[in-house]
């Protein structure tokens, strides 16, 4: 049983790309700070964050702003899941903007919003870090809807590619296809742990009281009287078993609450 529950958390833990920080900071580099924080905020949560792509796949600094860059940056780094981020500075506050998008259709599957209101750069990361955990969590539990689309912010006059005065090769349409059976997005996974959690808390009760009982049933046995004289010829030596029983229930009880938990 707890290899099992191993198993299904570790089919949970998708590779996730994390694109460049775009938006307005006084320093250029608390911007690749804010996408360190987001890594390790991933990290915490389970995630496997993988590198940068290089060569023709290679993100822009001013971020992906079409379906063809985010597909290419998936596929060249097998990632699952993109998280897309912008930071805005406002003297000694910060605004952070999260999304997570879906590597193979670019749609979004969670977004969030927060803000850290006269707060020093240190204060800053820890929100961003916290904030990519729960993302991470909020994207999961909702598979990404059918045929939509990334959001894609397009500057006036440039192409959709972004290259000035060079038409934009039409981008064919991608259909959603169903989610596959073990996709850490499907859904599939949640459901089958929760079950395997609720089983083992199930067998960890279980084995608890029947090792107490066995604790119980410890140096007892048939006894006969022989006239004033009490005679018990076969005791049981169960207490052993009983402490064996108990340990295990705790520890498989244990593993099945902690899955529920996290």
């Amino acid at each position: 049983m707890l290899l099992l529950a191993g198993g299904v958390a570790r089919a949970e833990r998708p590779k996730v790309l994390v694109l460049p920080v775009t938006g307005k900071a006084a320093d250029a580099g608390f911007r690749e700070r804010v996408a360190q924080a987001l890594s390790e905020g991933l990290i915490a949560a389970g995630s496997e964050v993988v590198a940068q792509p290089s060569g023709a796949a290679a993100v822009p600094a001013e971020g992906c702003a079409t379906l063809a860059c985010l597909s290419a940056a998936a596929r060249a780094t097998g990632a699952a899941l993109l998280l897309r981020a912008s930071v805005e500075e406002e003297g000694r506050s910060y605004g952070f903007k999260l999304e997570m998008l879906d590597g193979q259709s670019g749609a979004v599957l969670a977004q969030r919003e927060n803000r850290c209101e006269i707060c020093t750069d240190a204060e800053a990361l820890e929100i961003a870090n916290a904030a990519a955990s729960a993302l991470k969590a909020q994207a999961l539990k909702r598979p990404a809807p059918p045929g939509a689309g990334p959001t894609v912010t397009v500057a006036p006059g440039a192409t959709p590619e972004g290259a000035a005065g060079v038409p934009a090769a039409p981008v064919p349409a991608v259909e959603a296809s169903a989610p596959e059976a073990g996709s850490a997005t499907s859904g599939g996974h949640s459901s089958t742990r929760t079950l395997l959690s609720w089983v083992g808390v199930g067998l960890g009760v279980a084995a608890i009281v029947a090792g107490s009982v066995l604790i119980h049933l410890n140096d007892r046995g048939t006894c006969t009287l022989t006239g004033m004289q009490q005679n018990c010829p076969n005791l049981y030596d169960t207490k052993s078993g009983g402490i064996g029983l108990i340990g295990a229930g705790l520890v498989i009880g244990v593993s099945g609450v902690w899955s529920l938990a996290f």
